[in-house]
């Protein structure tokens, strides 16, 4: 003992008898398919998945949402239709940010629920870049903490990293 005679306050008393805790999500990127299209000027398209997983027994989330990234590309919904979209040659060359806030009202433990999105991109871009992407993904629930991947590929100096954290 330290000789320190103050009173722990009363939340964590009550957290370490009841054991709160909360559910530990996690994300998998899935990159589905890659194609070339013509839109003005010469595009690409990548179609992507995150399928999330509730890995705690007997505890349910509540919901499910989450935020991409991109280092460059137009990142629009997989519902979207490219020809109806507000998409020009200049946005698909600049970074892209896509949220879905309405993913799942609930996750359930040994559920997995998916979501897909498309990432619109330059072939003159992505050629400058050495065919690499950089993409950071956030995601959490009502009572899960928010959690954020990193995955980068810098095909010049021929190192991937990836990166893992929680808020």
């Amino acid at each position: 003992m330290d000789g320190q005679t103050k009173a722990a306050p009363h939340h964590f008393i009550e957290a370490l008898f009841k054991k709160i805790g909360f559910p530990n999500l996690e994300a998998y990127l899935k990159l589905d398919k890659y194609e070339h299209v013509k839109l003005d000027d010469d595009a690409a398209i990548l179609w992507c998945s995150i399928i999330f997983r509730n890995q705690t027994p007997f505890m349910n989330d509540f919901n499910l949402h989450y935020r991409v990234f991109s280092s460059h590309g137009q990142i629009i919904s997989n519902f979207d239709i490219i020809n109806m979209s507000p998409i020009s040659p200049q946005n698909i060359k600049l970074s892209g940010d896509y949220t879905n806030e309405k993913v799942a009202k609930v996750i359930y433990y040994g559920n997995w629920v998916d979501s897909r999105f498309k990432i619109l991109l330059s072939r003159e871009e992505l050629h400058a870049w050495n065919y690499s992407l950089d993409l950071r993904i956030q995601f959490g629930a009502k009572h899960s903490p928010m959690k954020i991947c990193v995955s980068s590929s810098d095909r010049r100096n021929h190192k991937t990293q990836s990166t893992r954290s929680h808020h």
